[in-house]
């Protein structure tokens, strides 16, 4: 079976291999939707099903299937279902004929083909999430230096070796996953919203001055097109639960105020 042939019948997406209804009814030369029937026939139940028939049936539902939506020629969604290949075999299991079981074989061994080439990647794979972890050390190295920085508790701080709180997108243990998370930086490389952000993290954990600069800082920002800034006001909006709705206007004039004064 040729590569070509193995990625028309099954898709890879990082650690799981699947096909779909389409590809299905292509193959079997069936409609879409007699597919689609087919496979609402098989959750439906009868009236004398027991509980546990029923949950063992929706269990396995709902680890092979995915039901998603496409758009089609008239720009209307309609269903698609993607499969596992114990949900494949599972819906194709009425299907009779000699071409239907000769597709049935060619499916089946493109989902192995497919599944062995992930298992040799594992190990690539595992280098790669390693690359990753060293990463996330080195960041958390840095911020620990960065900290050892800072002035002893009741010195002054020296303008020239201040550190500051802020936040930043680091990456995650998912390669290519993006990870919002405090980090510290100098102010001479700070940035108006790196300032407004220490300045949250330093308010306390509570207070009618936490909540002012929480408001003050959701309402400078408000609209920022830079992703950054709107994940981490997201932040603030969950670490200050008691922000009143609707923040709109200046501080002083709001009906916020009001609810600060409170």
């Amino acid at each position: 079976m040729t590569d070509t042939m193995i990625q028309d019948l099954v898709t890879t997406d990082g650690c799981e291999a699947y096909t779909t209804s389409m590809v299905i009814a292509q193959r079997f030369d069936k409609k879409h939707f007699h597919v689609l029937a087919a496979y609402d026939a098989q959750f439906s139940y009868d009236p004398g099903s027991s509980k546990a028939e029923i949950q063992a049936l929706e269990n396995f539902r709902e680890s092979n299937f995915r039901c998603t939506n496409y758009a089609d020629r008239q720009g209307k969604n309609q269903r698609i279902l993607q499969m596992t290949r114990d949900g494949f075999s599972f819906l194709v299991m009425g299907f009779t004929g000699t071409k239907v079981s000769a597709w049935k074989v060619r499916f089946l061994q493109a989902f192995n083909i497919a599944l062995t080439t992930m298992i040799e990647d594992i190990p690539n794979l595992r280098a790669e999430i390693s690359q990753h972890e060293k990463t996330i050390i080195r960041l958390g190295q840095e911020r620990d230096s960065a900290m050892l920085a800072l002035p002893a508790p009741g010195r002054k701080r020296r303008s020239d070796a201040g550190i500051i709180v802020t936040y930043a997108f680091v990456p995650g243990v998912i390669p290519g996953d993006l990870v919002l998370q405090p980090i510290y930086k100098h102010r001479d490389d700070a940035t108006e919203f790196d300032m407004d952000m220490h300045r949250f993290k330093h308010c306390g954990s509570k207070g009618t001055f936490l909540l002012r600069t929480a408001v003050e800082i959701l309402k400078k920002y408000e609209g920022d097109p830079d992703p950054l800034i709107q994940s981490a006001l997201e932040v603030i909006k969950a670490e200050v639960p008691e922000l009143p709705d609707g923040i709109t206007g200046s501080v002083g004039s709001s009906p916020t105020d009001s609810a600060l004064s409170m």
